[in-house]
């Protein structure tokens, strides 16, 4: 079994609350901040989260692909019978036949 070895682990340690009641200025001093969080990490009641990050180099494939990807070809046959088609039928209120005449006049507002 391998080793679960990372160069660097980093620890978040998630919020938590200190509460103080019945404090008169200055308190609570930092002192007192102080001795509340560690009593509340020494009762190990905490959560945290752990990121492990390795810098070492892992080989997935050892042997270069060498067949030829068919999907590749797929989408060029696609492409090659796509092109020179049009979308949608032909109509009157679109001006017609849509490969004879590409561009309505009369539908134009720019014509004047």
């Amino acid at each position: 079994m391998k080793e679960d070895k990372a160069d660097i682990v980093e620890i978040e340690i998630h919020p938590f609350k200190l509460q103080f009641s019945n404090q008169t200025y200055p308190h609570p001093t930092r002192e007192d901040i102080y001795i509340a969080a560690r009593e509340y990490l020494e009762a190990n009641i905490f959560s945290y989260s752990e990121k492990r990050i390795t810098h070492e180099h892992v080989e997935i494939n050892k042997e270069p692909i060498s067949a030829p990807l068919e999907t590749f070809k797929d989408i060029e046959n696609m492409i090659d019978n796509a092109l020179g088609k049009t979308v949608g039928r032909a109509s009157k209120e679109q001006g017609g036949n849509r490969e004879a005449k590409s561009y309505n006049t009369e539908r134009d507002p720019f014509n004047e």
